[in-house]
């Protein structure tokens, strides 16, 4: 947990990405699929993308990173039947800012809540919550904080734990320079801490950064005691660990099943590091939506 904070003060005292220049010099995330919308929430907007008809899925991405980064997914959960919700963090995409000193990741699943109480379903219908590495938290949060709204949970390379493989000061200081360093510097740092093998890094993977996406995300982790949510609720969870994760080592996943192997369920998915979506879409898909419909079959 501690490697993100140092991370983000490295990122502060650098400056690597706190002027408007450096803020409007990163290439722009690719535009969410579905019909966009946003809900205010104490004065500022919470932006999403829906899409889809059926039991409601929400999604919430990484790291300084896009919900636009679910696109490929949510196509298979269209066409499985499924109703997707992504959610974009504060910054991100049609997402304001969010300024408060005091955010928490409780106060980012507050944002949740906030965006199923105006697009729905209503409280009393609990929804798939899958969350990818940072989100993975922020899910893990809402399901502490609304047990009642949750029916099951997937977590994509989610950590928390036990810390990364590699030197992530290092790593980010390069993704986020500012301004940008030439992409060939930057993609193969993308590649090393997020890509496994020679897995390709796609364009959307270049570019697609927020900078204050990440501050506040850093900011939530270190405010938020690790026992308020890393058990995640009551709910059901299926992990879905990369078998290459540097910065989400297998060991987080292992640690949760030990803990509540009667609720909690670890694939392990080959060929696959932290960025996990682009590399494996066809697997990930196919797992995501046998667990699905294995829940919703019983209804």
């Amino acid at each position: 947990m501690q490697w993100l904070l140092r991370s983000t003060l490295l990122l502060v005292v650098a400056g690597l990405a706190l002027s408007a220049y450096g803020f409007s010099h990163f290439q722009p995330a690719r535009p969410m699929v579905g019909k966009s919308g946003v809900v205010p929430v104490e004065g500022r907007r919470v932006g999403y993308a829906l899409t889809g008809q059926g039991p409601t899925v929400v999604l919430l991405a990484s790291a300084g990173r896009s919900a636009s980064d679910f696109n490929e997914l949510i196509a298979a959960l269209d066409a499985a039947g499924y109703r997707s919700l992504a959610i974009e963090a504060p910054a991100a995409g049609r997402s304001d800012p969010l300024e408060d000193p005091e955010v928490s990741l409780h106060v980012l699943a507050g944002d949740v809540a906030a965006v199923l109480d105006v697009v729905g379903p209503d409280p009393e219908t609990p929804v798939f919550l899958l969350g990818h590495a940072f989100g993975n938290r922020v899910a893990r949060a809402f399901a502490t904080d609304f047990p009642g709204r949750v029916r099951a949970m997937m977590l994509l390379a989610s950590g928390g734990r036990v810390p990364p493989e590699i030197d992530v000061e290092e790593a980010f200081q390069t993704i986020f320079s500012s301004p940008p360093l030439p992409d060939a510097q930057r993609i193969p740092v993308i590649q090393e801490a997020f890509f496994a093998g020679d897995n390709r890094v796609p364009d959307y993977w270049v570019g697609g950064w927020h900078p204050l996406t990440l501050l506040t995300q850093t900011r939530a982790t270190t405010q938020t005691p690790i026992e308020s949510w890393w058990d995640g609720g009551s709910a059901p969870i299926l992990i879905l660990q990369p078998r290459d994760d540097v910065l989400a080592p297998p060991g987080n996943a292992e640690l949760l099943r030990r803990a509540f192997p009667e609720r909690v369920r670890v694939i392990e998915i080959p060929e696959a590091g932290h960025a996990l979506l682009p590399e494996q879409p066809k697997i990930l898909a196919r797992v995501i939506v046998d667990y699905l419909d294995a829940y919703t079959q019983e209804d």
